[in-house]
């Protein structure tokens, strides 16, 4: 649409501009009748669809899949989506109808059944939590035993009492609440005498796009409303972001890390090994995902070009986390 100027039809100027950056580095050739577009592909262009690269969770994919698109010669094309399921989906659509060779996405789709669909004419993999539910290639991790992990780590050190901080918790951010729902069912197991004070903060796809730290920022604010509890001696934060600023607020505030408290976060990014941060994570090997994540992704794109293909087969991939202690987490302080 962006290509043939359909009448009525717009587009951000940052959607066309990248559309068009692709086209020129492509090489396409269009064709013009009185009936029809052509577009022709002379190289093979896959894309990585995610919510930010400012995490580096994200990042971290994104570069892992380039590594070895490129020893197979094949770009790629990184899109942000914001968590915005109409941003996602027009950027699906579009590159559609430029014959792209296929799409990774580095989170669940919003709309799983659109994508699922759009799998039986395009090469499509998903890096997300296990869902069985979606038909779709799938590079998966348990983010509900991830938070596990982490419940039975600070049970062990004594922490009876902790808070889980994050951005918006809604169904469209699964991993989110697969995270608190683990973490949940592991205290649970003991009693009333252990609690989860659960604090979120709603955030909308134009807020994520144009504040580059929000989670930063996020694991900051809701720190500090938390520590007016005192019998809250341990923070989970949604991820190691997140918990970056939860260790920023409680220094801020004059505490200790991890003599007052506890911090814990997820993805184990690469931050998080640095001296200074030391950040207890849960270990998702990232690089795995991303490197497998294309292997099978240029394995169904060899596939389609088959004649007597038929996409019949599902193929899942399921990494086992492994909680990574560091200097943040140690015995409650009471």
């Amino acid at each position: 649409m962006i290509i043939t100027k359909k009448n009525g039809v717009t587009f951000s100027p940052e959607t066309i501009e990248k559309v068009m950056d692709a086209v020129n580095k492509l090489n396409y050739i269009s064709k013009t009748d009185k009936s029809q577009n052509i577009i022709k592909a002379t190289n093979q262009v896959i894309a990585v669809i995610c919510p930010n690269i400012t995490n580096p969770y994200y990042s971290t994919i994104v570069q892992a899949v380039e590594q070895v698109a490129k020893q197979n010669g094949i770009d790629v094309i990184i899109f942000n989506t914001y968590r915005d399921p109409k941003i996602e989906k027009r950027i699906i659509e579009t590159f559609y109808n430029l014959n792209l060779a296929g799409i990774i996405f580095a989170m669940m789709p919003s709309n799983p059944q659109f994508a699922e669909q759009l799998s039986s004419k395009l090469p499509i993999v998903v890096i997300g939590d296990s869902d069985y539910s979606v038909h779709i290639d799938t590079v998966e991790v348990s983010n509900y035993n991830a938070g596990v992990l982490i419940g039975n780590h600070l049970i062990e050190l004594g922490h009876k009492h902790i808070a889980f901080l994050s951005p918006t918790l809604d169904h469209i951010n699964t991993s989110r609440l697969n995270r608190l729902e683990g973490l949940k069912a592991t205290y649970k197991k003991h009693g009333n005498d252990y609690s989860i004070t659960v604090k979120s903060q709603n955030i909308t796809p134009d807020i994520e796009r144009d504040n580059i730290s929000i989670e930063h920022a996020i694991g900051y604010n809701l720190c500090k409303e938390v520590l007016k509890d005192k019998k809250v001696t341990a923070f989970v934060g949604l991820n190691d972001m997140v918990a970056y600023g939860i260790a920023d607020a409680i220094i801020d505030s004059g505490y200790k890390i991890p003599n007052d408290y506890s911090i814990c976060g997820f993805d184990n990014i690469f931050p998080s090994h640095f001296a200074p941060v030391s950040l207890t994570s849960i270990e998702h090997c990232i690089e795995d995902i991303g490197h497998n994540a294309f292997k099978i992704l240029l394995n169904k794109i060899n596939e389609y070009t088959k004649p007597q293909f038929k996409n019949s087969s599902i193929i899942r991939v399921e990494y086992e986390q492994r909680l990574v202690q560091r200097n943040s987490t140690g015995p409650a302080r009471y």
